[in-house]
């Protein structure tokens, strides 16, 4: 049951407290100081008296020594950093076992926190909280390594040291619902519902532009849903974006087919006469067909792929532009359907619709913000924020250094002293891995801070999270986790009412007296993040899965895909072979059994 406070409240600040003290020890009287900085006499004599400490509360002790809490409250909040974040119902159950492992005296409900110790957890640790934790899927978490992308910012440094801003383009695609997110609107104070009118179909289209890094855009390509043009009908394509080409899918999806005419019918020209150039974009089977690889080798455009799984983080057009055209999206959508009864977001209206978006939201601000927020131009790996791997740490196997620096200042180490040896800075390579390894660290790995992940200055000196050289490294070893599957509850949202003591008994019954008397190895054991199995299906993945970046337009991954492309073609022409034989097979069947009937009659 909740503890009902009795009216007992500290009427000063703390720092007044201090002051005070430092007054008295300073030569005035303890009444002098009382009356000048506002706090009790009586009260300013035990702390001087040494009786109490100058920085003590008011009320009773915490259940849980201050040292033993911080260091709680810290390793939960780096659990949340990696995607591992506790309930507030699981931080309460944990707490309950850390008392009764350690052998706290308390007060709790049948040895279990309530809601007054989470209220005064709160108070204590200002910087503690709940929030909702955006979607971040487990192959995303493991794909964001220092390895992996500082190799793709080393080859990237090769291929964009001598290019201007206007030869380095990004391409990609997003689907656009012609289902719109309402805005928020005016509405009574108190009210349950209130209803948003949007579009009476969910179809989607896929939207694809590309951008440059000096701010410029080229008209985009669109796919609409439909088996043959007649679909393209049902939509004002004059009233879309300028010059974009319309086209069409069965699904709406991108093929290798639409990949190859996007790149000779729009990028081709739209790109200029300069050479060489780079296009650097995700690898989707339709961004690497063969047709759009040999087209852009013999037009000298290098085309270039981002490590798997990583483009929230690395791609200009995920970043920085795709966000504000889906918010210009909803915003244009709502304002539309608020003017008048008759307005309805349909294949008529929707292509003029996306134009005003896309005035909106594609302009040289944001273009150019995507690009340098993702380190390619001017070319930085330390823009890219320490929260980014913060994900990927549970699953190094490597954790035996700390390193208080940027995951990616190896890179600029490593480049700069190639560069002023007078070697080539970075050799490129095609990197292809043949496992899941290759997303763990191959070279010393720099684990991450929970610190504020501002933006850096490149500098061969290492550099600590705030951006102050330092001339050593602090390494530190305190990580002694257990597997997370030894959890004493399943995280799960629930109401105030589930919040008593009951629904958490079950954690601490089931949950072990064995461990270690140390204090920093419970709070571990508790609080602290797994060390990932390797399973068998790792080590005997498929040899041909990429884990990393590649230059697509290399002699040798052309070459791969000519492979393919043949045994593709020798595949169905067998296929087709086959088909033909059991046709005639049938055929001749038939005709057996016709001439036997005949021959019977």
């Amino acid at each position: 049951m909740t503890r009902v406070s009795k009216g007992l409240k500290a009427t000063y600040p703390i720092e007044n407290m201090i002051g005070a003290v430092e007054a008295v020890r300073a030569g005035s009287s303890v009444r002098e100081a009382a009356a000048k900085y506002g706090v009790p006499k009586s009260t300013l004599g035990d702390r001087i008296s040494g009786r109490i400490d100058v920085e003590a509360r008011p009320g009773r002790a915490p259940v849980i020594p201050k040292d033993i809490e911080d260091a709680m409250v810290s390793k939960a909040m780096s659990r949340a950093d990696q995607g591992f974040g506790l309930s507030k119902r699981t931080m309460i159950a944990r707490a309950g076992t850390l008392c009764k492992t350690m052998g706290f005296r308390n007060n709790f409900t049948n040895g279990v926190p309530g809601k007054a110790w989470w209220a005064g957890l709160k108070s204590r640790h200002p910087a503690l909280t709940l929030r909702r934790p955006e979607k971040l899927s487990t192959t995303r978490s493991r794909a964001m390594n220092p390895t992996v992308v500082g190799a793709y910012f080393k080859d990237l440094h090769f291929e964009v040291a001598s290019l201007p801003p206007t030869s380095i383009w990004n391409m990609d695609e997003t689907n656009m619902c012609l289902e719109h997110k309402p805005a928020n609107v005016v509405a009574r104070k108190g009210a349950k519902t209130v209803p948003g009118r949007t579009s009476n179909s969910r179809e989607t289209v896929t939207f694809l532009p590309c951008i440059n890094a000096a701010g410029q855009k080229m008209p985009p390509l669109i796919i609409v849903k439909g088996k043959t043009s007649r679909s393209l009908r049902s939509y004002n394509v004059h009233e879309g974006p300028d010059g974009a080409l319309w086209t069409y899918q069965k699904k709406a999806y991108m093929t290798d087919e639409i990949g190859a005419q996007w790149f000779c019918e729009i990028f081709l020209k739209n790109c200029g006469d300069i050479r060489p150039q780079i296009l650097i974009m995700d690898n989707h089977h339709s961004h690497e067909s063969l047709s759009l690889l040999e087209a852009a080798s013999d037009n000298n455009i290098k085309v270039l792929s981002f490590p798997p799984n990583t483009t929230h983080y690395l791609c200009p057009l995920d970043r920085a532009v795709f966000g504000p055209f889906q918010r210009a999206y909803d915003s244009v959508c709502s304002e539309f359907t608020t003017s008048s009864v008759n307005a309805i977001v349909n294949k008529l209206t929707f292509p003029k619709l996306l134009n005003e978006a896309y005035v909106q939201s594609f302009t040289r601000v944001n273009i150019v913000a995507g690009f340098q927020s993702t380190g390619i131009c001017d070319w930085d790996p330390l823009a890219i924020p320490v929260k980014g791997f913060s994900a990927s740490v549970p699953f190094d196997k490597k954790k035996d250094q700390v390193v208080e620096e940027h995951p990616l200042q190896w890179v600029i180490r490593e480049t700069t002293a190639t560069t002023v040896s007078g070697e080539p800075s970075v050799q490129p390579q095609a990197s292809t891995s043949s496992a899941d390894d290759s997303l763990v660290s191959l070279e010393p790995q720099v684990p991450i801070s929970s610190a504020d992940d501002s933006l850096l200055n490149i500098c061969p000196d290492v550099i600590d999270q705030e951006g102050n050289v330092v001339a050593h490294l602090i390494i530190e070893n305190n990580l002694n986790p257990i597997s997370p599957s030894n959890d004493p509850v399943m995280p799960s949202v629930i109401s105030d009412e589930d919040f008593e003591a009951a629904s958490v008994l079950v954690a601490l019954n089931d949950s072990s007296d064995t461990l270690s008397c140390n204090w920093n190895s419970d709070i571990d054991a508790l609080f602290g993040v797994g060390t990932p199995e390797v399973k068998v299906s790792e080590t005997k993945s498929n040899p041909k899965r990429v884990t990393s970046h590649r230059l697509l337009t290399s002699k040798e991954v052309i070459q791969e895909k000519r492979e393919e492309q043949l045994k593709k073609e020798l595949k169905a022409k067998q296929m087709d072979d086959r088909k033909r034989k059991q046709e005639q097979k049938y055929k001749l069947k038939l005709e057996k059994e016709f001439a036997k009937k005949q021959k019977t009659e």
